[in-house]
């Protein structure tokens, strides 16, 4: 099955069997093989998200950025990224590095200025200046 053009889906929805009934250890594993196996797959880019939510639901916020980040830089064209461009600004301020996260709204709002997401960052930075 993994040379089947479906492989790089099945094994995403069997992962998110594994995220739904929490057994976060198999999610993690499961989303990496399709990372690691099927970069060029158009769920890829989903699979690195919900892996980024694994992470972070176990409090590991920093590997959480960095699959995001990896998401961001691979897959810039993804119907996700300024979503999770988002996300980094908003941990990023949470965790009160300012100034990272008022250059991450930035790049969100240049690279992706028509989404709901640029239009959140300029709501967040207009408060802020």
């Amino acid at each position: 099955m993994p040379d089947s053009p479906l492989a790089p889906e099945v094994y995403l929805r069997l992962a998110d069997i594994y995220w739904v009934q929490k057994d976060i250890e198999s999610a993690k594993r499961t989303y990496q093989e399709v990372v690691d196996k099927y970069p060029t797959s158009y769920v890829t880019p989903f699979a690195y998200y919900v892996l980024g939510e694994c992470y972070y639901s176990e409090g590991k916020n920093e590997d959480a950025l960095a699959v995001w980040s990896s998401l961001v830089e691979k897959y810039p064209l993804s119907n996700l990224t300024a979503e999770i461009s988002y996300k980094i600004a908003e941990y990023l301020w949470e965790e009160k590095k300012y100034e990272l996260a008022q250059k991450a709204y930035k790049n969100l709002k240049d690279n992706y200025p028509n989404s709901e997401f640029s239009l959140k960052a300029e709501v967040r930075t207009a408060r802020y200046r």
